[in-house]
């Protein structure tokens, strides 16, 4: 059977070793690994962005009584969201579902700038939350079609740390600059910051990816 890592890694130079057949692996295949910076990056992105969600409804003025209502509100849009995920992908196609992952990240981060201490600052979180429930479906398959089975395991534990190392630099860079210039203002450094770091992946994901069929 194949072993978890829990059972084939029991001492920090195994998991060293392991992480490093891990990098390896994703130097030797473009595709897998700007498809993991992509989904490391709107995974990311999407946690930052919602941490700030309570600041950004008290500047609405909405009784803090009410807030549990919109959290509720929020989650069972991310879940349709998610549900929907596998037929919104076949029907836009792999491209125009990188490319609309992409917007519907970039919009909330820019919107947030714009629409707080209003009403339409609603219209970005749902975007967010949208985002949310589609993306991790569709990385997830998109993921999983490239890479064979035994190799899976190995990959999503790169995913893990990689995300994890991504969310204490960006989440630190954020929470300075909102110390700094405001949280609105944070979440533009964070889209600009996007834009950066995820453009060059999603323009090659694009050109290489062949059709994939979600599972």
């Amino acid at each position: 059977r194949q072993m978890g890592i829990r059972d084939s890694i029991k001492t920090p130079m195994e998991y060293i070793a392991f992480l490093k057949r891990g990098t390896v692996f994703l130097l030797k295949h473009d595709t897998i690994k700007y498809l993991l910076f992509f989904a490391v990056m709107f995974t990311t992105s999407a946690m930052i962005y919602f941490q700030y969600l309570q600041v950004m409804l008290k500047g609405t003025g909405l009784p803090k009584e009410q807030f549990g209502f919109y959290y509720a509100a929020f989650t069972c849009l991310c879940a349709f969201s998610s549900q929907q995920a596998h037929h919104l992908s076949r029907k836009l196609g792999d491209k125009r579902t990188i490319y609309l992952l992409f917007c519907l990240t970039l919009i909330p981060l820019i919107g947030a700038r714009f629409l707080s201490n209003s009403t339409f600052i609603f219209l970005p979180i749902l975007v967010m939350q949208v985002q949310a429930g589609i993306s991790v479906p569709v990385m997830n398959s998109f993921l999983n079609h490239h890479i064979e089975s035994h190799n899976r395991t190995t990959l999503n534990s790169i995913k893990s740390f990689i995300g994890g190392i991504a969310m204490a630099i960006l989440s630190t860079t954020v929470g300075r600059s909102a110390d700094a210039y405001g949280f609105k203002n944070a979440l533009l450094i964070l889209g600009i910051t996007f834009v950066v770091l995820s453009a060059f992946p999603a323009l090659k994901i694009t050109t290489k990816m062949k059709r994939i069929p979600l599972n």
